[in-house]
């Protein structure tokens, strides 16, 4: 084996051994973002629920409070 031929091995090595590691980053890294993009959405739907569960609960007792105000004020 010449020094030409070893030479070119090792750089064909190396260019495939860096070609790997860009697709492995760049994998993880798309896969990292679809989870964190996932988590997100999930957050966001969590905190949408919740307000509305809030809302709903705040017009019922409004509604009651009114409800249970309006006899009296006809008693009165």
């Amino acid at each position: 084996m010449t020094l030409s031929n070893w030479w070119a091995c090792w750089w064909l090595l190396v260019l495939v051994v860096v070609l790997v590691l860009v697709v492995v980053l760049v994998l993880v890294v798309v896969l990292v973002l679809v989870v964190v993009l996932m988590l997100v959405l999930m957050l966001m739907l969590m905190l949408v629920l919740v307000l509305v569960l809030v809302l709903v609960l705040v017009l019922v007792l409004v509604l009651v409070l009114n409800c249970s105000s309006e006899p009296s004020r006809i008693n009165n």
